[in-house]
């Protein structure tokens, strides 16, 4: 009976502790947000006036791109779909832009070359491990540290503090060979 009465208490307490939850709010277009009964109706259904523009994806440029590696089997052939389909559209705009006169963009590049798709394989450009690939300053302890400060954290409450495009693209390298060998820690 004691148990009952103290279950009953404790269940009463984190409801009295959490605000009543509120439906999910919509972006109104205006810098604010209303509720999502402002786009439907009861059953589920747009209101009139309401524009449906379907799935809008947004680019996410901070995020590395895995290599294949490190990508299930099972999705690996939905990127190589994607990516076929990625490149026959930039072929089809470039040619467009190409019969309108446009000139074409030279695709970007780190002008250090290290456009490569394996954060292991970057090379640092900046301080002690200049020329050293992170794979590479990852064999040391030190370098395990060095590594961390570089993705922004080092465990101390201080980091790499990016000045430029390069210290930008570095410290997402960083960020995603941390997350890739965090699988393998033991």
């Amino acid at each position: 009976m004691k148990q009952r009465r103290l279950v009953l208490i404790l269940v009463l307490a984190l409801l009295l502790a959490f605000p009543a939850l509120s439906a999910a709010q919509a972006d109104d277009g205006n810098g604010g947000t209303t509720d999502w009964g402002s786009f439907f109706d009861a059953n589920g259904n747009l209101l009139p006036g309401v524009k449906d523009l379907g799935v809008q994806t947004v680019e996410v440029p901070w995020m590395p791109r895995l290599p294949d590696w490190a990508v299930p089997a099972s999705e690996q052939e939905i990127r190589k779909s994607n990516d076929q389909a990625l490149a026959e559209a930039r072929k089809r705009v470039e040619k467009a832009l190409t019969e309108l006169g446009y000139e074409q963009a030279a695709p970007h590049a780190p002008e250090d070359g290290n456009g490569h798709e394996n954060p292991g394989e970057l090379i640092v450009h900046f301080g002690r491990n200049q020329g050293k690939k992170l794979a590479e300053i990852w064999a040391s302890e030190e370098g395990r540290g060095w590594i961390r400060w570089a993705a922004g954290d080092d465990g101390k409450g201080k980091g790499f503090e990016p000045k430029d495009e390069k210290g930008k693209h570095l410290q997402r390298m960083a960020k995603a060979f941390l997350m890739l060998n965090a699988a393998y820690a033991g």
